[in-house]
Formats: C-alpha cells, sequence, structure tokens
C-alpha cells in the first residue's frame, strides 16, 4: 500500500470516530417540549366595539366607534385571562396570544344594550357578542395568527324609563320601515316557563303575530286580548321600564296563561271572563301610562286599548 492510500484510510478511520463520538455524547430531543414550544406563538385576537345606531347588528359608514370599553379574555373554561380597553376609535387587541380557544366577553356601559347577532353574511362587519351574555362562542386560533373579526356592536335603549302602546311594539317588529326593536328585547314567555300553556315569544314575526291579534285567536277573544296587552307590558319592562307596579299582577297572570290559552275562552266561566278582562284593563293602563313609569313621546300616535 502506498503512502497516499495509507492517509486516506487513517482519516476516514479519524472521521468515524469523531462522528460517532459526537453522536454518542448528543443530547436526547424532547418532542413533549418540542411541541410546547411550537404553541407558543404570537397570535393576535380583535377588533372593534361601535355603537349601533339603527340597531341592525351591521356595521355601517358612520355608525362611531366606542372608546373605553372593557373587554376581557377568557379561555373555554371561563377562566380570564387578560382586560383591556377599546381606544378613542373602538379598537381593542389581544397579542402575543398562545395557539388555542378563547372566549371575548364585553361589558355594557350604563343604559346601552347589545344589537344582533351574526347579521348578514360579512363576518367582518356583524356583531359576535351574545346580546344575554355580552360573550363570544368558544374560538380556536391558530399559531401566528391574526383574528381580527371578533366585534361588539351596542346601543341605548332607546327612551328607557317609559312606555310604549301596542302599536309602537307592532310597528317596530322589523316587517315595516321601522327599526326592529323587539328582537333585542326576547324571549318573552307569556306564562311560566314550565306552564303547560305557556307562549315562548321567540322572534319579532311571532311578536307581530300577538300584537295584531288575528293568530292566537281573533280580537274578540278575551284572552287573545290579554295576550296582545300583556306582551306590550313585558316588552317595556324589558326595554328598561319600571315594572314594580304590575309586579303583583304579571304573576298573576303568567300563573293563569301558564294553564289556559286562547282556546280555552269559550270555556271559561263568567267569573273566569270578567278577570281576564280586566286584567288587559290593569296592563292596558299601564302601557298607556296611566300606572307605573308613564308613557313616552309616542304614545298618542299608536292605538293601545283595543
Amino acid at each position: 500500500m502506498n503512502l497516499k492510500n495509507t492517509i486516506i484510510l487513517v482519516s476516514a478511520a479519524l472521521a468515524f470516530v469523531l462522528i460517532t463520538g459526537c453522536q454518542q455524547n448528543s443530547l436526547p430531543v424532547n418532542n413533549e417540549l418540542s411541541q410546547k414550544a411550537l404553541l407558543l406563538q404570537d397570535s393576535e385576537i380583535g377588533n372593534f366595539v361601535w355603537d349601533d345606531a339603527n340597531m341592525n347588528g351591521i356595521q355601517d359608514d358612520g355608525e362611531m366607534g366606542m372608546g373605553g370599553i372593557t373587554v376581557n379574555l377568557y379561555n373555554c373554561s371561563d377562566t380570564l385571562l387578560a382586560t383591556t380597553t377599546t381606544d378613542e376609535n373602538g379598537n381593542y387587541l389581544f397579542s402575543g396570544l398562545d395557539a388555542g380557544d378563547y372566549v371575548v366577553g364585553f361589558a355594557l356601559p350604563q343604559d346601552y344594550v347589545f344589537t344582533l347577532m351574526d347579521q348578514g353574511d360579512n363576518d367582518s362587519l356583524d356583531s359576535d357578542a351574545n346580546p344575554e351574555t355580552g360573550m363570544t362562542e368558544c374560538f380556536t386560533i391558530g399559531a401566528d395568527e391574526s383574528n381580527l373579526t371578533i366585534d361588539a356592536g351596542m346601543y341605548m335603549m332607546e327612551e328607557q324609563g317609559c312606555t310604549h302602546g301596542k302599536g309602537f311594539w307592532k310597528n317596530h317588529a322589523g316587517l315595516g320601515p321601522q327599526d326592529d326593536l323587539v328582537t333585542p328585547l326576547l324571549p318573552i314567555w307569556l306564562g311560566n316557563e314550565d306552564g303547560e300553556k305557556s307562549l315562548n315569544v321567540e322572534t319579532a314575526e311571532m311578536a307581530y303575530n300577538i300584537l295584531q291579534q288575528h293568530t292566537y285567536g281573533e280580537p274578540s277573544n278575551g284572552i287573545t286580548k290579554l295576550y296582545a296587552h300583556f306582551l306590550t307590558a313585558k316588552l317595556n319592562i324589558a326595554n328598561g321600564a319600571d315594572g314594580d307596579d304590575i309586579a303583583d299582577l304579571i304573576t298573576e297572570i303568567d300563573n293563569f296563561l301558564a294553564d289556559h290559552d286562547w282556546q280555552d275562552w269559550d270555556s271559561l266561566t263568567h267569573e273566569e271572563k270578567q278577570m281576564v278582562n280586566q286584567w288587559k284593563g290593569q296592563v292596558g293602563g299601564y302601557n298607556d301610562g296611566e300606572t307605573g313609569p308613564g308613557p313616552c313621546d309616542d304614545n298618542n300616535s299608536y292605538e293601545s286599548r283595543d
């Protein structure tokens, strides 16, 4: 063997020893830690809280952002993770987040209510807050993901503290040119929630049909009339009117409507029919402002007692 070949063989042997030694002395890879490290990314959630002036649940041109609104970030087990407030333009941001599942909650200012949820087909222009809780549904963000579509719309309760007549709510159920003011106040029960014959008013269309008095009986039916005026009273209270003056009356009517519906009218005794008509007059008086906090300015333009 010549000198050149000897040098090559010796060099190869040394290289093998060095490589083998390095492999034996290298640190083992911890797959679990590596996987966790991959989840610690710079994800972010935002974006906007606005005053929904026309109460349609969509961010329309000209509607302003609301500054100083508290926004909370939770995991999907309701553990509070972070809190921030919207800036003067209504924007907020949670950044430096891990990939995972989250819920965002929005705090209402005094005299405000949340607008409609998930309206329209553009997720970046709708409101994601549940009107009853102010919380979004649980959602997932990935590593380094930016989700800037988590918004909330809210508006000041219109003429809070006064009572509207039946015709006002019928005309503001979203079936005509006026804004839908009924939907944000639903659901409303006519009767106790566990009542066999109670009505659960879940949609503005159902509310309209009750107020119109031609779906659940006819205007000649005393319970049909009671439905309309009782729903009007409960809409007023849900809208912020003080219902203390008729609290006991509401309990009486709810107990009755849990066991009686409009189809029972003809089978009632004369005394029972008188009682239903009396109740209808009492809640009608509340709606007209004869009792309770008083009427709103528009009551004279709407029929209320028929």
